[in-house]
């Protein structure tokens, strides 16, 4: 399944930190911090997986789940909540 063109693509190479800041620049977001932001697999209708900071995606999502990633904002260190649900579903995948 390809990727719509809006939607960054993502290899076996892509780290955590610089997926979320391509992500932001394809959706016009470039002020925002990358550090503010994590990114989650959907990994069922019941079940979200965070992958951590600075890990490598790819062997970082379950492959036991969808491949389905949305970003979303952090909860800040002041206890204020950020944005609620994710901003928007960045890769879509099919699990072969």
């Amino acid at each position: 399944m390809a990727c719509p063109p809006d939607i960054p693509q993502l290899t076996c190479q892509d780290r955590t930190r610089a997926f979320i800041r391509k992500a932001l620049q394809k959706h016009l977001l470039e002020e925002e911090d990358p550090e503010d932001y994590m990114l989650v697999q959907i990994v069922s209708p019941k079940r979200r997986m965070k992958i951590p900071d600075r890990a490598n995606i790819f062997y970082a999502m379950d492959p036991s789940g969808n491949y389905d990633l949305l970003l979303s904002k952090k909860t800040s260190a002041k206890g204020k909540k950020g944005e609620k649900g994710g901003l928007f579903t960045l890769f879509q995948g099919k699990k072969k």
